[in-house]
């Protein structure tokens, strides 16, 4: 079955991406367990060692971000760089089945490893706070509450702007027939996109609409969803295996 193959084209950067959260977890175990006897966060640098355990916190929702490009780039792109493209259309099954499937088997993947690092992110994050005496001393050491009401919509947004970065990838690795120019491609573009954004708004401040903006309108009160924005950056994930499938059906191959 395609779906098989597809999911062994990607299981690579699905299980490097599961390591490295398990990396992560377990370095920050290390440091915040026991301050007083195993832990190597103790004594008078006990304070660096809490906040590079909160930074790693953070580093794990920044991955699966970036995750985003390696998994695009494990596209039906890649089988042209690989001679098997000639192979594979002659399949028994329209060109477009083979672009939407292997499209859909990485934002599945995608969909389990976005919720996964959010939670241990969030958890890790707390933890941390939880176990900082200077953060005792200042709160009285109130118990932090799990955001449940916050963390869909978090998911949510960080989900649209993996998949924006997904599909990108997946669309540049097809239009270059090959992953890494693909994936060189890809980040030229969102490099690109940013900083045109950011020269806009300094030098004549005018707005472009930037993804990650998403979690910015989610910190601000009213603290709601952004739908509308939402809903324009899905159909931008939408319209790159949209273009790759046009691309895919007059390929000469």
């Amino acid at each position: 079955m395609y779906i098989w193959k597809c999911w062994r084209d990607t299981r690579g950067a699905f299980i490097s991406a599961c390591l490295i959260l398990f990396t992560v977890v377990v370095f920050h175990a290390a440091v915040t367990l026991d301050y007083a006897s195993w832990s190597p966060a103790r004594g008078p640098n006990a304070h660096l060692w809490s906040a590079s355990a909160a930074t790693f916190a953070e580093l794990a929702r920044i991955l699966v971000l970036l995750s985003g490009f390696s998994f695009g780039a494990c596209g039906i792109g890649e089988e042209f760089h690989r001679g098997t493209i000639h192979f594979l259309l002659a399949r028994p099954r329209s060109r477009g089945y083979f672009v939407w499937t292997g499209w859909a088997v990485g934002a599945a993947e995608l969909a389990l490893l976005v919720p996964l690092s959010y939670l241990i992110s969030v958890q890790m994050g707390i933890f941390s706070l939880q176990r900082d005496p200077a953060w005792q001393a200042s709160t009285g050491a109130v118990p932090l509450k799990w955001p449940e009401a916050e963390a869909w919509k978090m998911i949510l947004a960080m989900y649209i702007m993996t998949l924006v970065l997904y599909s990108l990838t997946y669309f540049t690795t097809l239009l270059m027939r090959g992953a890494r120019n693909g994936m060189n491609t890809a980040v030229l573009v969102v490099c690109g996109y940013g900083g045109t954004a950011l020269l806009l708004y300094r030098v004549w401040q005018k707005e472009m609409p930037i993804i990650w903006n998403m979690l910015g309108e989610l910190s601000r009160p009213p603290f709601a969803f952004p739908i509308a924005s939402a809903a324009g950056w899905l159909a931008v994930a939408l319209a790159f295996p949209v273009l790759s499938h046009w691309i895919i059906r007059r390929a000469e191959v």
